[in-house]
């Protein structure tokens, strides 16, 4: 994963998949892309019950992680995900995963994958719904979801009514 910062913002992202040599890349304003092709990702489903995410749970301490599993209940699949962010991003953009949840947001972990994420319509928050900023360092939780109604009953599953 690579990111071009312009006055601390992602200004263009690459990740690439060594795996599958995959190449995703995007532009901030021009879209998101997947070996050349723009990716148009799939509305996920409506209801968090029938959503897919993944919340890797590395650095989560024990009663972190069972509150995690108990809260996992609410949607139809709540995962460990990869242990590479640029795997969960790409997954994301693929339409394998509808949300994924990290503990902690470092820059080099979030800069590419946030701004793929947002060239193809999605979004990235923290708990009380405000915008990401990779200037923010680690500070708290990050929630990435593929569009906005997404996010919305993400929250709503995990923390109650939110505006």
């Amino acid at each position: 994963m690579v990111a071009l910062l312009r006055n601390g913002e992602p200004a263009a992202g690459w990740i690439l998949l060594p795996e599958s040599g995959q190449l995703y890349v995007a532009e901030r304003g021009s879209g998101a892309f997947r070996d050349g092709a723009r990716i148009r990702r799939l509305t996920p489903p409506a209801a968090a019950e029938q959503m897919q995410g993944a919340a890797p749970t590395k650095r989560l301490t024990h009663r972190e992680r069972a509150d995690l599993s108990k809260a996992g209940e609410r949607f139809a699949r709540l995962g460990p995900g990869a242990s590479s962010a640029g795997v969960n991003y790409t997954r994301m953009l693929d339409g394998d995963l509808d949300f994924v949840l990290y503990q902690r947001s470092m820059p080099w972990d979030h800069a590419a994958g946030t701004l793929l994420l947002a060239e193809a319509g999605g979004i990235s928050v923290r708990p009380d719904g405000k915008p990401y900023r990779i200037v923010e360092g680690q500070i708290g939780l990050l929630l990435n979801a593929a569009d906005h109604a997404c996010c919305k009953a993400v929250r709503t599953a995990l923390w109650g009514t939110v505006p």
